[in-house]
């Protein structure tokens, strides 16, 4: 699978320093280009598309950054069913249901 995913994240770097050299001189905050390649190789990935082009200004930066926070605590959030596998087809917390309007969010931005 990395192969396979080994010429996206390449063109993504590329897309990244072409970035730096157009900005050659400028103070740049450089913490969105990055989020902006990792997410975009991430994005190409799991949705065969870019999320996010910092350096046209498409997509909604502050939004996803927060989506993918959210993403993270629910994730990282302790499941009942994970320890007790017969309430998974319940989703008893409903940390499915959120992920996956969280994740429905991302693909609409």
């Amino acid at each position: 699978m990395l192969r396979i995913q080994e010429g996206v994240r390449e063109l993504k770097v590329r897309q990244l320093m072409e970035f730096k050299k157009i900005k050659q001189g400028e103070s740049v905050n450089v913490r969105p280009a990055i989020f902006d390649t990792i997410l975009n190789v991430l994005g190409n990935t799991v949705f065969s598309k870019d999320l996010y082009d910092v350096a046209g200004g498409k997509g909604d930066f502050v939004g996803l950054e927060f989506l993918i926070r959210e993403l993270l605590v629910i994730g990282s959030t302790p499941n009942l069913a994970n320890y007790y596998q017969f309430l998974d087809r319940f989703d008893p917390q409903g940390s499915r249901k959120e992920a996956f309007a969280r994740l429905q969010k991302v693909v609409k931005i």
